[in-house]
């Protein structure tokens, strides 16, 4: 039984449509990725599903209920969507209180969570001092406060350092484990390939992708990904992709490579002096699946 429900989803703002006739249901006892370049309408999608933006058209449900009409929605659904929200003169740990307060949570769950995000000695520090992997820790803290069945995270990693990815990564696959719903954005997709069993892929608000890990990659190329770090990611991509390569930016100083090698790309750079400051090959069949839907779709839409 499903208990995210995405039905013909339609969100536009002004002209703008963000979201166009989305369809995907998530179950229990799994972990689905929800995939996209940035601006693909995950976030709109996750903010629509727990009621911050109104549809409009189709419908987002939780256990067969629009969010705003669960009981307890605290202790249903555990939810990170923005690690800046928080307010910067408040302790982490009165955030959490607070938080509990609002959820008639037993306020003993607070430093259990501190403890559980690795955040125990810095609990009565205010949070606007806090940097962007500390102000992560304490918004999956928040998320799970009320000891949710379900949750929904967008970009869970981001601003983490790696022992805090595999921390998360971690964590949420023994979530899963004791058969909880997971339903988490990212745009990462190495770290994604290593813990999601479902996958959802959007593109320019439309669903390119919806099927087990497995059966999206089987049958796939094993090819190599290249990140590559620069102080001149334009010019790598520029010079990558003249090349014949398929690439993109995903920071800003690196370059996701398939389709090429190391050596070539050393060799594109030193013909055109952009330092490489690391390079890292890795094989991972999601990205070429994703390369290649999103590369279609644009073609698609091009023509």
């Amino acid at each position: 039984m499903a208990i995210i429900e995405i039905e013909n989803l339609i969100k536009r703002f002004g002209s703008v449509v963000a979201v166009d006739d989305l369809s995907f249901s998530v179950s229990p006892g799994a972990i689905t990725g929800f995939l996209g370049e940035n601006g693909a309408g995950k976030t709109t999608t996750l903010r629509v599903l727990l009621g911050l933006v109104e549809p409009s058209h189709g419908r987002c449900t939780i256990d067969g209920l629009l969010y705003k009409s669960l009981a307890d929605p605290l202790r249903r659904v555990g939810a990170l969507l923005d690690a800046s929200s928080f307010y910067p003169g408040r302790t982490a740990r009165n955030h959490l209180r607070v938080l509990a307060a609002s959820g008639d949570i037993e306020v003993r769950r607070v430093d259990e969570m501190l403890h559980v995000v690795g955040l125990e000695d810095a609990g009565d520090r205010r949070v606007g001092g806090f940097s962007l992997g500390m102000r992560q820790r304490l918004g999956i803290a928040s998320a799970l406060l009320g000891d949710p069945d379900t949750l929904i995270l967008d970009e869970p990693t981001n601003g983490l350092d790696p022992d805090g990815v595999r921390w998360v990564r971690d964590l949420l696959r023994g979530f899963a484990d004791e058969g909880r719903t997971i339903l988490f954005s990212s745009h990462a997709l190495s770290e994604v390939s290593q813990i999601v069993d479902n996958v959802v892929i959007l593109h320019d608000g439309r669903k390119v992708a919806d099927a087990p890990l497995d059966e999206l990659t089987k049958g796939a190329d094993i090819r190599s990904v290249i990140h590559v770090r620069t102080s001149k990611v334009d010019e790598l991509l520029s010079a990558v992709l003249k090349d014949g390569a398929n690439a993109r930016v995903v920071a800003t100083d690196r370059v996701d490579i398939v389709g090429s090698s190391p050596e070539r790309v050393a060799v594109l750079a030193a013909d055109r002096a952009i330092p490489i400051f690391e390079s890292v090959t890795e094989v991972a069949n999601l990205e070429e699946v994703f390369f290649r839907m999103t590369a279609a779709k644009r073609e698609e839409n091009l023509s």
